[in-house]
């Protein structure tokens, strides 16, 4: 095996290493982001007057919406 093919593997192991950090990254903060919006949510949906669990039933009836919307 010569040098610059050696360089090349070892290129190829960084920018893979690289590339899954930044979609590791990307994930946690899609993630965190969603959490917070759906804490968000509940907490509006308390302020109403609502219990968590008629507002986890009224975020499920609007995705179902949404997806019975997309099917057509």
């Amino acid at each position: 095996m010569n040098t610059n093919s050696l360089i090349t593997i070892v290129g190829a192991v960084i920018a893979a290493l690289l590339a899954l950090g930044f979609l590791w990254s990307l994930f946690k903060t899609l993630f965190f982001f969603s959490a917070l919006a759906l804490m968000g949510y509940l907490y509006w949906r308390w302020k109403q007057g609502e219990g968590p669990a008629q507002a986890l039933e009224g975020l499920a009836n609007m995705a179902r919406e949404m997806f019975n919307r997309r099917r057509g």
